[in-house]
């Protein structure tokens, strides 16, 4: 079986999308990051969630390492 890894990429504990990883670009997803964990654990192919502290890469250290705990 094909395993899923989506990803939810955050910037200030809210689910973005960057075009081509441009910060300028930064568009608020509709759904929450907790929304979208329910959503994706409803696949059976889903084992893993990929979560991406945007802030915390650019500025390497973690910035969203209590709300990213939180949502366990």
């Amino acid at each position: 079986m094909i395993e899923l890894w989506p990803a939810i990429d955050l910037i200030g504990s809210t689910s973005v999308r960057l075009t081509e990883g441009k910060y300028d670009s930064e568009e608020k997803m509709s759904r929450s990051a907790e929304e979208s964990i329910a959503y994706y654990s409803q696949f059976e192919c889903v084992n893993r969630i990929h979560i991406v502290d945007l802030i915390g890469a650019k500025a390497q250290y973690a910035r969203e390492f209590d709300y990213i705990k939180s949502l366990r």
